[in-house]
């Protein structure tokens, strides 16, 4: 078989791709920063403004369990998230592309439930909100739990991991709205952080 000539369609692809590089490049060094808005504060140190965070919540009746709540769902969703991939392809026997249509079913859960938090908290309140979100959030760790390998226990993982995300996504979104509402003015910049400080 003889060698393809130089310039056919398959060699100009990366070449294309090294121009567009090299063209964003260009783009990008000559973004330059915005002129301060006003001046200056004078820098706080950080472990202050952390320290003054964790105060406010710690005093606020909303915040206080809030956080509490979170932070243990939050332990405990790491720790079976490290074990879950590791468990479907060992046990449930998914395969590799098995993952991966799982983790995108999760990631559009993900979307479906930045979308829908608004929603649900226009319409039944944050509380409600949050108290769907973490019961639907409970719910979808069962069925990892009772899979085994086939077709069909795929698609409910793959449906579980949808309402997993959207579930985890939805309690997110709606808990920033609540810590915006309850943070005083002067945290408020900060207070898309966990510590609102």
């Amino acid at each position: 078989m003889s060698p393809r000539p130089a310039g056919t369609p398959a060699d100009r692809g990366p070449a294309r791709r090294n121009r567009t590089h090299v063209l964003s490049a260009c783009c990008a060094l000559r973004v330059r920063a915005l002129p301060a808005a006003g001046p200056a504060r004078a820098r706080r140190p950080v472990f202050g403004e952390i320290r003054e965070g964790l105060r406010h919540c710690a005093n606020d009746p909303v915040l206080r369990p809030l956080f509490v709540t979170l932070t243990a769902t939050g332990v405990g969703g790491t720790l079976t998230a490290t074990l879950l991939s590791y468990r479907l392809l060992t046990a449930v026997r998914v395969g590799t592309t098995g993952l991966g249509v799982i983790m995108a079913a999760g990631s559009l859960g993900g979307l479906t439930g930045a979308l829908i938090a608004p929603r649900l908290t226009g319409r039944y309140g944050s509380g409600a909100a949050l108290a769907f979100g973490f019961l639907a959030y409970a719910l979808m760790q069962i069925p990892p739990l009772l899979a085994a390998p086939g077709p069909a226990w795929l698609l409910v993982l793959t449906l579980s991991s949808y309402g997993h995300f959207a579930a985890a996504t939805c309690v997110g979104t709606t808990q920033r709205t609540v810590q915006m509402w309850n943070c005083p003015p002067p945290l408020r910049p900060r207070s898309s952080r966990p510590d609102c400080g």
